[in-house]
């Protein structure tokens, strides 16, 4: 079950990863075949760690369905199990990093792209992507260098307050329903 499931990611990032050792003057671009690869898994890897509670559970089937899963077993522990399951609630902090992910890997994947563009035109010029204090990416490019700063903290940081403004607004909605 467990091999299946994670597999591709298993498979894809020892590949991705490989082939950076192998030809690093391509690992800009394999960097974003390897992030890529990674949230795409996010999905898969959050299944396997539901279907895991299942594991000892005889004889079981997972049926991959389009809105979800299905899971077939006569023993009882699995009953208890999707009782478990269902009852568990979302809570705020499962909330806050789920959307922090969400928010850092797009800003990511935003500046992994913009940093392959920029590398792959002949422009010359500055750019700043971001506040000068908090920028994302700065782009510095004229007869004498080229230089591309990434700065990791800024999407950190973009991110969590994305994530609290996102947090506050989605419980002020919440709060009117009521």
């Amino acid at each position: 079950m467990a091999t299946v499931g994670i597999s591709p990611f298993i498979l894809l990032s020892i590949a991705t990863l490989g082939a950076v050792i192998a030809w690093p003057i391509y690992g800009n671009y394999l960097l974003v075949a390897f992030i890529a690869n990674f949230g795409g898994a996010v999905g898969d890897l959050w299944m396997m760690s539901k279907l895991w509670r299942f594991r000892k559970c005889r004889p079981l089937q997972v049926v991959d369905l389009k809105s979800g899963i299905a899971i077939d077993t006569n023993d009882k522990r699995a009953v208890k199990i999707a009782q478990m399951l269902n009852a568990q609630k979302s809570s705020v902090r499962t909330q806050f990093i789920n959307t922090w992910l969400k928010i850092f890997l797009g800003l990511s994947i935003f500046s992994f792209v913009s940093i392959m563009i920029l590398s792959s035109t002949n422009f010359r010029g500055d750019i700043l992507i971001g506040s000068k204090e908090l920028y994302f990416i700065k782009y510095t490019s004229n007869s004498h260098e080229v230089a591309l700063t990434l700065n990791f903290l800024a999407l950190v940081i973009t991110a969590l307050i994305g994530d609290v403004i996102y947090l506050l607004a989605n419980s002020s909605r919440q709060h009117k329903a009521n």
